[in-house]
């Protein structure tokens, strides 16, 4: 089964709290993910930014929009219980709670800010309100993951294709300045004037092995288009020039 959205734990948890006795988060996790029958695998799954586990980021934006809703209190860190208008609503017998039903409540549209206030969707349509909004299935994390990944590949796809367009020399260079910065050694001067005076022969850059220069590493640094593939005689050629450097 896969992990359910924030606002279908809402009402489930809600239900957990109808006894009137004060609960620990835990115990709620604990009963939620049972209900679910969710493994493992599910409960273990991190968001995109690693932070959290997903599970675990949706319990607890379900409680916190029952608490902005004030349906349940906190009557000390850790523990949570259901008061009289959070027994109230579940007497109405609900199939789903969502942010549209908690919208009724001033206090959780406060809460939601001037982002998503009724106040600003009027400014847009008057017949437009809390309750026929399109129901947002993401936890504020969630939103924001998926926003940074978005915006990381556009931005890499803008880089891929400046790098495409550059020159050859600019390439290799970027190339170079690359593997110093993943860890190898030399400093940028030494790699780049050794770059600079050994472009022939197949061979675009030199660079040392360790910040020590033990040994040396000689760099082929070619544009390939995606669905290329590097042939046996573009490896031949490389291997004469590493051979004319008595490379290992």
């Amino acid at each position: 089964m896969s992990i359910p959205k924030y606002h279908q734990m809402m009402l489930p948890i809600l239900k957990l709290l109808a006894d009137g006795k004060k609960h620990q988060l835990s115990e709620i996790r604990s009963t939620i993910a049972n209900q679910f029958d969710l493994n493992e695998k599910e409960l273990n799954e991190k968001l995109a930014s690693g932070a959290q586990t997903i599970f675990d980021n949706r319990v607890g934006w379900a409680k916190t929009y029952l608490k902005k809703a004030e349906l349940i209190d906190s009557p000390e860190r850790g523990y949570v219980i259901i008061n009289q208008k959070g027994k109230d609503l579940l007497k109405e017998n609900l199939s789903e709670i969502t942010s549209r039903e908690l919208s009724r409540y001033e206090c959780f549209v406060e809460f939601k800010g001037n982002a998503n206030s009724s106040q600003n969707y009027k400014t847009v349509s008057d017949d437009v309100n809390e309750t026929n909004l399109p129901e947002i299935t993401a936890t504020p994390q969630e939103s924001l993951d998926r926003a940074y990944a978005s915006l990381n590949n556009e931005l890499m796809t803008e880089l891929l294709t400046n790098i495409e367009n550059c020159s050859p020399f600019f390439f290799e260079k970027l190339v170079v300045d690359l593997l110093i910065n993943m860890g190898y050694g030399g400093s940028r001067k030494e790699a780049g004037e050794a770059f600079q005076t050994s472009g022939d022969g197949g061979i675009d850059g030199i660079i040392k092995e360790d910040r020590l220069g033990l040994d040396t590493i000689y760099i082929q640094a070619k544009r390939w288009k995606k669905e290329s593939v590097i042939g046996r005689p573009e490896i031949q050629k490389f291997a004469g020039a590493l051979q004319g450097f008595r490379a290992r």
